[in-house]
């Protein structure tokens, strides 16, 4: 709707008709909308005061103020053409870098959107645009393999460029409703319709071919169920999945042996490391796991003269179309085919929600082949359908009950789209048995081809996917790359080698070095200790001379005042006993004199009586003084620790 009233506004005052807004919608954003879409959109904006229309001629004019509301389609398309500019020029690059190939702007932007509709819009293939799916055969070869290897190293280091690509995809599908024939078929539910999945769908929602290739086949599978639509499978088609998982049982062995039907399962369990037990646990479990995912297994529908069909030409138009090497993977394709025409009574309308059963494939060829061979017009919907156009259809209903629908499918396929497909592989196998029985390479050489993933992106980047450039030069590359890769791990193991022995040295020699520095360090810590030492000495010496000297002139006066006090004292007590000197006494001293001399003598005469004089009494103490005047200086300049106080030390007990 934003781009039918985006054409109004810009068509100023001037009155428009439907068919001239449709006509202004396709010259401004290339959109070519059937005239009743038109109309349905022209009616919205009508609802929602928007649009006015003229009561006689019809004509349609913007109501005022409308204009306001209108969104900024100038700027938003600005920006998207920058984006999509940056991811023209990327492609550009990415083709030049990895495959030498020359593309200007409108080489690389027509395959990228190729890419996108073959992908994203299979719808369109048969909408009033006129293309047919025949237009897009081989869409994942060519350039359409260039695409999709960009796109996944893009999904994988460009989130933002991925971004917009994403966006690109769900613009493409929502764009893709607009061609419905009725606009309200959007909104159609299933109803009594059965998607009978072929047997890689059934194995990608199994998980076998990888979780990418499950998440976005299941989310498909998941809103179709939430539509109304049931899934199941046939019995036939069962067998084939159990004849591909004991297949895989000799891929695993390197055994040589065709493959092609079992590339993408045997791939992911070689990534997997899985063994023969893996694969006997997934065939024992098949059927218990296809119920897991709601897909019902029945029997195939037994044949009737009345919905009958000529089986030998139908067998000759799939050989024609697919060109199938082996009779087994031909015939399930058949047995399908005409069991949708037989359980659809072998009529359908023109709606996929009420056309009873349809066969999900993601073999083109095979849709190609039966819209060929069922072209009487019975059948207005097609017996079978890519699992592309099913994403497109049911993510169009209910967009925003899976958003990441289209980037799961986009990445998924680009990955798929890089793998080898069966034709392509066949052709492989031809040439690398045809180079085998000459001679021209060895048993090694074929088990290389067959089971490197080196030679096989070789090979797809030789070819870019197309069958018809399989030649010997590009199989002698591929087989260069793989022996290249196979040797590679010798390579790197010489190298690791020759990198632990260069480390080893380094480390050897930064040892030595180390080991010199620390001698040197150690050295300078000694000199320094005994430099320490010495001026500790220095000091302790310095302090015991000082201590000495302050201890000897102190003990030197104290002997000099007690040879003076005693003998003054025993003098002047002496002296008392003299009446001629008690005359120069004042009468109150003659006794404390007295007294006095008599305790100084009698202190001598005690102290001579142990065999010690006064003399070296003083001695002693001094000698002790001048200790403790060692200890104090020596706990002041910090070269011994200080004595703890005593009650401090009886706190802490």
């Amino acid at each position: 709707m934003p781009y039918a009233l985006e054409a109004l506004r810009l068509s100023g005052d001037r009155p428009l008709t439907d068919r001239e807004v449709k006509d202004r919608v396709f010259d401004l954003f290339g959109l070519d909308l059937p005239v009743n879409v038109v109309s349905s959109l022209i009616g919205r904006g009508a609802k929602q005061s928007l649009v006015k229309r003229a009561p006689r001629t019809r004509e349609l004019t913007l109501s005022e103020g409308a204009a306001a509301k209108l969104p900024d389609i100038a700027s938003q398309q600005l920006a998207c053409r920058r984006e999509q500019t940056a991811l023209v020029r990327g492609l550009i690059s990415f083709a030049q870098t990895r495959f030498e190939i020359e593309w200007d702007e409108t080489t690389a932007e027509t395959a990228l959107v190729d890419y996108i509709e073959s992908h994203a819009v299979s719808l369109l293939s048969f909408s009033v645009r006129g293309r047919n799916p025949a237009d897009y055969e081989g869409a994942d070869q060519g350039s359409g393999y260039i695409v999709a290897a960009y796109i996944a190293l893009v999904a994988e280091g460009n989130p933002s460029a991925f971004g917009y690509l994403d966006q690109m995809v769900k613009g493409s599908m929502l764009a893709s409703a607009l061609y419905l024939e009725v606009p309200n078929d959007v909104q159609r539910r299933f109803r009594r319709t059965i998607l009978y999945l072929d047997t890689p769908i059934c194995l990608r929602a199994l998980g076998h071919e990888g979780s990418d290739a499950q998440e976005a086949t299941q989310q498909v599978l998941r809103l179709a169920m939430s539509q109304g639509a049931s899934l199941a499978c046939f019995s036939h088609s069962v067998k084939e999945m159990r004849g591909i998982l004991e297949g895989t049982k000799v891929a695993l062995r390197r055994t040589v042996g065709a493959e092609s039907a079992m590339r993408g399962v045997a791939t992911h369990f070689r990534s997997s490391d899985y063994n023969e037990n893996d694969v006997n646990l997934a065939v024992e479990r098949l059927e218990r796991d296809l119920d897991k995912v709601r897909i019902r297994v029945v029997d195939t529908p037994e044949h009737t003269t009345h919905f009958g069909v000529d089986e030998n030409e139908l067998e000759h138009v799939l050989q024609e179309k697919i060109n199938y090497k082996y009779e087994h993977t031909l015939l399930p394709d058949l047995n399908s085919l005409t069991a949708i025409h037989r359980l659809r009574g072998g009529e359908s309308g023109p709606h996929l929600e009420t056309c009873k059963a349809v066969l999900i494939t993601d073999n083109s060829a095979l849709v190609r082949a039966s819209r060929s061979f069922f072209n009487s017009g019975r059948h207005e919907w097609p017996l079978a359908m890519l699992d592309h156009t099913l994403a497109a259809l049911v993510w169009v209903k209910e967009p925003t009950q899976a958003p990441d629908l289209p980037r799961q499918r986009i990445i998924a396929d680009c990955y798929a789209a890089l793998a080898p497909s069966p034709n392509l592989w066949l052709k492989v196998a031809d040439e690398i048995d045809r180079l085998d029985q000459r001679g021209s390479i060895s048993a090694e050489d074929v088990a290389l081809l067959r089971y490197s993933n080196e030679a096989q992106q070789s090979l797809m980047d030789m070819t870019l996917g197309d069958p018809r450039r399989v030649s010997p030069k590009a199989i002698s590359t591929a087989l260069a790359r793989a022996r290249e890769s196979a040797a590679a791990p010798a390579v790197d193991e010489k190298r690791q080698a020759e990198s632990r022995a260069e480390k080893a040295e380094e480390a050897e020699a930064a040892s030595r070095f180390l080991a010199h520095e620390k001698a040197s360090e150690a050295q300078a810590l000694r000199t320094r200790l005994d430099s320490l030492e010495a001026r500790d000495t220095r000091r302790v010496s310095a302090i015991r001379k000082s201590a000495e000297r302050r201890a000897g002139a102190l003990g030197l006066f104290v002997k000099a005042l007690v040879v003076v006090v005693l003998v003054g004292a025993t003098i002047a007590g002496i002296a008392t006993f003299f009446p001629v000197v008690n005359e120069f006494i004042l009468r109150p001293l003659r006794l404390p004199i007295l007294i006095a001399g008599a305790v100084a003598f009698t202190i001598s005469i005690l102290i001579l009586a142990k065999g010690k004089s006064i003399l070296e009494y003083v001695g002693i103490q001094q000698a002790a003084l001048q200790a403790r005047f060692e200890k104090s200086a020596l706990q002041r300049a910090g070269l011994v620790e200080a004595e703890q106080p005593q009650d401090e030390q009886h706190d802490g007990a």
